[in-house]
């Protein structure tokens, strides 16, 4: 987890989460274009320069986002192993039950990721809720402080934090599923580049299908822990939700 979770000054002082990009951007770079590619750029391109033109996106806004943070993040570099598994495994024909394995696996790794961070003293909950663009993180610490309540903080986000690793179980069942129904063993008479087509649209649409199935059930999961966890705050720190909160 970044260092300065443990600084409440040094977030303020960083210009990092100014630059941050939109999650429009990051859904456009990472979903709406490689779909498009896949299935348009297949029938122009051919099947294997379509693959790695719609891969080529994804992977490189991971290595910006990596390379923006000037440090490791087992996130980013999960994602950008996913990419390339994904490439690796349509570049050799792998079909069916690899792909929902797959799909199964990078989730569950998270998930653990997440959990074993709760026994740390950054919790990944931590890291999510004193975010310094939402939450005014020096008023938080000062009246915990005060309080005497850093310790039961800690503990909360130690168990939120558990019960956030839970949504990505939620997350590997629900992937597996879809890639599942999706991902069909090619046909075997197909010669090899329509074997290719065929597989770069399975790519496509389960792409396409893991924003509605999988991206927001899970952020309604975060989103429910969230404001759960705002609501113990409050009462730990004695703050309103309106000192909490940055307005602007």
């Amino acid at each position: 987890m970044p260092e300065e979770l443990e600084n409440p000054q040094t977030p303020l002082a960083s210009p990092t989460p100014q630059k941050a990009d939109s999650p429009w951007m990051n859904l456009l770079v990472t979903v709406v274009l490689p779909v498009i590619i896949l299935n348009q750029g297949t029938k122009h391109l051919g099947a294997l320069p379509a693959l790695v033109l719609a891969l080529v996106f994804p992977l490189a806004y991971g290595v910006k986002e990596f390379a923006a943070k000037g440090k490791p993040s087992m996130l980013s570099c999960l994602g950008i192993l996913n990419v390339l598994f994904t490439g690796g495994f349509a570049l050799v024909r792998l079909s069916g039950i690899w792909f929902a394995v797959k799909e199964a696996v990078f989730p569950t790794l998270i998930g653990l990721f997440v959990f074993f961070s709760s026994y740390t003293r950054r919790p990944f909950m931590q890291f999510l809720f004193k975010n310094p663009q939402i939450i005014n993180v020096e008023l938080l610490d000062q009246h915990l402080n005060e309080k005497q309540q850093q310790e039961s903080f800690l503990t909360l986000m130690r168990k939120s934090t558990q019960v956030l690793s839970l949504s990505f179980v939620v997350s590997a069942i629900l992937n597996f599923g879809l890639a599942f129904k999706i991902f069909t063993p090619l046909d075997t008479t197909l010669n090899f580049d329509a074997q290719g087509e065929a597989l770069n649209g399975q790519i496509a649409e389960m792409t396409k299908w893991s924003v509605p199935v999988i991206m927001v059930p899970s952020m309604i999961i975060l989103t429910l822990i969230f404001f759960g966890v705002l609501r113990r705050v409050q009462a730990l720190s004695g703050m309103t939700q309106d000192q909490l909160i940055k307005t602007q």
